[in-house]
């Protein structure tokens, strides 16, 4: 029998537990991500947060923790970046994969390469960036553009450091994928699914996350408050839009019964004098 390295038993789970959060300072912003881009009040309660952050908890347990307010946010975001671009539509995703594939390939034999590895990114596959589309943003992907889908699965990486800040740095940086505004959500989302994950009390966790929160309305701070806004106002600009477009197909839909509606009653008549002789 070959030699094989020993075995030993497997480690129990809350050795993944920590009593420190990460990255405490910015705790109200992952808390208002984590929160699907909500924006702080002083109406909010305490127990009205605390709540919410146990449902995103039992959606991240189940790995099905997804966001609404923040992938339509960033849906806006990438429009209106390829929008402004000058590249014609019929030319943008080759642009993307080909920026994406030499981005990639820059980070071969670095430390950042090592850490794109642990992700699950392939820096040595030439054409690892159409893998990354048809998993992340395509409609057929596992991740269909959802923000919650990619953090979720950053955060999930045991062998990822998020402590360490070039690994964040490198998260944040691959997180325009999602646009300009969305690569800052990345960063302090995938933060806030990691302390949900690894805090060794998640009741106490949540009262700080509530607390820290809370605090965003009482001491508000500029930045953070025209981030939080502006994915606000995009999210709304993406439901309008998707009504308008539903009312569109519902008016086409009235329109073409309109049309057909007499040329069947003229067939009908036609059928029913032919029948009467």
């Amino acid at each position: 029998m070959p030699n094989s390295p020993d075995l030993s038993p497997a480690p129990p789970p809350d050795v993944l537990k920590t009593k420190e959060i990460l990255h405490e300072k910015d705790l109200g912003l992952q808390t208002a991500f984590l929160l699907d881009g909500k924006m702080p009040s002083p109406s909010i309660t305490k127990d009205e947060v605390k709540q919410g952050l146990k449902s995103a908890k039992e959606q991240i347990d189940q790995n099905s923790f997804r966001t609404d307010n923040l992938t339509k946010n960033s849906r806006i975001e990438r429009d209106d970046f390829w929008d402004n671009s000058g590249v014609a539509k019929d030319q943008q995703m080759a642009q993307w994969l080909q920026k994406t594939d030499e981005m990639l390939k820059s980070y071969r034999n670095t430390p950042e390469g090592a850490t794109l590895k642990k992700l699950g990114f392939n820096i040595d596959n030439d054409h690892e960036a159409q893998k990354i589309y048809d998993e992340y943003f395509s409609k057929d992907g596992k991740g269909k553009g959802d923000i919650g889908y990619f953090a979720s699965k950053v955060a999930s990486n045991i062998y990822i450091n998020l402590k360490d800040q070039a690994t964040l740095d490198l998260v944040t940086k691959i997180g325009k994928w999602y646009g300009e505004d969305s690569q800052t959500v990345i960063r302090h989302l995938t933060t806030g699914i990691k302390n949900v994950k690894t805090y060794h009390s998640f009741d106490e966790f949540s009262d700080k996350a509530a607390n820290a929160f809370k605090n965003m309305s009482t001491t508000p701070d500029p930045k953070n408050e025209e981030l939080l806004n502006r994915i606000r106002v995009r999210s709304e600009s993406a439901d309008k839009k998707q009504q308008e477009e539903e009312e569109e197909k519902q008016k086409q839909k009235v329109q073409k019964k309109e049309v057909h509606q007499p040329q069947a009653d003229e067939e009908r008549k036609k059928h029913r004098k032919k029948r009467l002789g």
